[in-house]
């Protein structure tokens, strides 16, 4: 596959080396035009306000898009963590989206957490989108932009109707590769996750408060570099 970067970021500039040959074009700005004449797909990374217009242009000139900033975090625009075969425009979640979903997700398919109302603590508006764009209903969610220190994100939710003790959790996280359970008593650390592709993620259900509380780190950058990369070739393959 061919690839265009355009844009100016430490996630583009880790994607170009996971691309290598592959990426034909890496520039901060260019034309719609420019990009047809070398690339089949294009990954943006812009200021907010700026890559709609240029979305469209793309598209009218049959380039297949994954957009890494804010402007396509939205209902009609599927997201690259989890439906990019096919498609011609996706969204990447920012890296504390990702990592508010990886917490979370395998929990509220279980039903050890209550998607009812969340309260999400990560420097994010758009977790909110990522839930419902893997199936969950709309949940009353309450974000924090102040995750504590050492960790991307954190998760509160009412504990759920279905088992929710140690194996139970264990069992809800065994097919999530992206995520590495920690150990009993451990919390995630962002010095064990830099330079991975694996999250940490520690889970703690309080009966007495009826709370489930669930915390992931992960490399903002390598994470979703990798994220990336499977997507494009989800992208590639249709």
């Amino acid at each position: 596959m061919n690839v265009a970067l355009v844009g100016a970021s430490p996630l583009l500039t880790a994607l170009q080396k996971r691309l290598g040959g592959e990426c034909v074009l890496a520039v901060e700005r260019t034309t719609a035009d420019h990009v047809a004449q070398v690339a089949e797909l294009a990954v943006l990374d812009l200021p907010a306000g700026e890559a709609r217009e240029f979305v469209r242009a793309l598209g009218a000139r049959n380039i297949r898009v994954l957009d890494l900033g804010p402007d396509l975090r939205m209902s009609q625009i599927p997201c690259a963590l989890l439906d990019a075969e096919g498609k011609s425009i996706i969204s990447m979640p920012s890296a504390p989206a990702v990592a508010a979903f990886l917490a979370c997700a395998p929990l509220l398919w279980r039903n050890i957490m209550h998607g009812g109302r969340l309260a999400v603590m990560a420097r994010c508006d758009d977790a909110a989108w990522v839930l419902e764009q893997a199936g969950f209903p709309p949940a009353r969610m309450l974000t924090v932009p102040l995750p504590p220190q050492g960790l991307t994100a954190v998760v509160v939710g009412d504990v759920g109707n279905g088992d929710h003790d140690a194996a139970a959790i264990r069992r809800a996280f065994a097919d999530a590769e992206e995520v590495r359970l920690c150990g009993p008593g451990m919390q995630p650390d962002l010095a064990r996750v830099k330079g991975s592709a694996t999250g940490e993620v520690s889970v703690r259900v309080d009966e007495i408060s009826e709370f489930v509380v669930a915390a992931c780190a992960i490399d903002e950058v390598s994470l979703l570099a990798d994220a990336a990369l499977g997507a494009l070739r989800q992208m590639a393959a249709s």
